[in-house]
């Protein structure tokens, strides 16, 4: 569409130029009394100027709209939606009562996606990108050389999700700095990662990496630092993201999941419904689509 307005566009305005400037001078001034002040013949060559000049300024204004249309799309959103197929399941508390139990099903319901031909990662995480469903929380780094004894500046509210082991290489949300975590079920001090908004904010001049942070009164650990993943505006970083592994008692029974393939999304969708069957028939999908379709979703508007 955008390539025939341009095209179209260019013809209204070059067609009028060509025959302006094939137009001789005589056969213009042939049509009018040149002794008598040649007014006819210099309205006739001003209407032809103020076009071409016209046309000029709607060319230079579509190119700006198909430059900045260019640019929207090509935004940066910290995540890679491509060959990416995403659900949401929920457990009922009456056939998981417990975290053990819901982790269980989830490690079960893992494997049977990652058998799907084609399927190469495999993911979840209490809120995907461009979703708004992410908790809150405030967060404090005791030990950081930022901190200005300010609880406005030193407590900043957090975008707070849990994921699975998987969910950052599907979502191919890069990190920057450290790693990601280790079993969770080693047991030790809890751990998390951080995005890079966090990081610069509050160790500007040196990595986050093995720095202490003070989650829902909880010591605990940042492992990484990883790109910030747009949750609200493709174009727009929002808040700060903190993410902890979603086992543990950070368990969660409801996930969304993110599963990428070299396959198109939507020839997996018989695959992942007949997965989560088997995992347990008593399981109920929704929200399936496209990581792609859910970005599109929200260009849409613009």
């Amino acid at each position: 569409v955008i390539a025939l307005g341009t095209l179209l566009g260019l013809l209204a305005a070059l067609v009028p130029a060509i025959w302006a400037t094939r137009s001789s001078l005589a056969s213009l001034l042939s049509s009018t009394n040149v002794r008598g002040g040649g007014g006819h013949g210099r309205m006739r060559r001003g209407m032809v100027v103020v076009q071409v000049a016209l046309s000029l300024v709607l060319l230079t204004a579509g190119g700006l709209v198909v430059r900045s249309f260019e640019h929207l799309l090509r935004a940066q959103p910290g995540f890679d939606p491509s060959g990416v197929l995403t659900f949401r399941v929920q457990l009922s508390p009456a056939f998981y009562p417990d975290e053990a139990s819901a982790t269980l099903m989830h490690d079960r319901l893992e494997q049977e996606l990652l058998a799907i031909p084609g399927v190469e990662f495999v993911g979840a995480a209490t809120a995907l990108p461009l979703s708004a469903n992410a908790n809150q929380t405030g967060v404090r780094f005791p030990d950081s050389p930022a901190n200005t004894g300010e609880e406005g500046h030193d407590v900043p509210l957090v975008d707070y999700i849990a994921m699975r082991d998987g969910y950052l290489e599907t979502m191919r949300i890069r990190v920057l700095d450290g790693r990601s975590f280790e079993q969770w079920r080693r047991g030790g001090q809890r751990q998390v990662m951080i995005d890079r908004s966090l990081a610069e904010r509050f160790y500007p001049s040196r990595s986050a990496v093995g720095a202490t942070m003070m989650l829902d009164g909880d010591s605990t650990l940042v492992v990484g630092v990883v790109e910030h993943a747009r949750l609200y505006d493709v174009h727009r970083d929002d808040r700060p993201q903190v993410y902890v592994p979603n086992e543990g008692d950070a368990g969660d029974a409801t996930l969304s999941w993110v599963v990428r393939s070299d396959r198109p999304p939507e020839s997996l969708v018989p695959d992942v419904r007949a997965a989560v069957r088997r995992a347990d028939s008593r399981v109920a999908i929704a929200d399936m689509k496209p990581m792609q379709d859910i970005v599109d979703d929200s260009l849409r508007q613009q």
